[in-house]
């Protein structure tokens, strides 16, 4: 396989992906906790679904609305 086509984000394939996943084993716990503590908040997300909705909703929105800001901010200052 020719390396310069090769799309992998590790250069030694396997080996640098060992060493990666080498890098994390001390952080191994707060990786758990991480998915412990989302898989949570999805749980409790789905007792409320309605308020959830519409939380999420509001955040979309608010986050289209700086993107749009953005967006017309970024256009007003080109050039040309």
């Amino acid at each position: 396989m020719d390396s310069q086509n090769d799309s992998s984000p590790f250069r030694d394939g396997p080996q640098d992906l060992k060493m990666a996943i080498g890098g994390l084993r001390p952080r191994w716990g707060w990786i758990v906790a991480l998915g412990c503590l989302i898989g949570v908040m999805g749980v409790a997300a789905l007792i409320p679904v309605v308020s959830a909705t519409i939380a999420s909703a509001y955040t979309i929105a608010i986050f289209m609305i700086l993107a749009g800001t953005a967006e017309i901010a970024t256009g007003l200052s080109a050039k040309t």
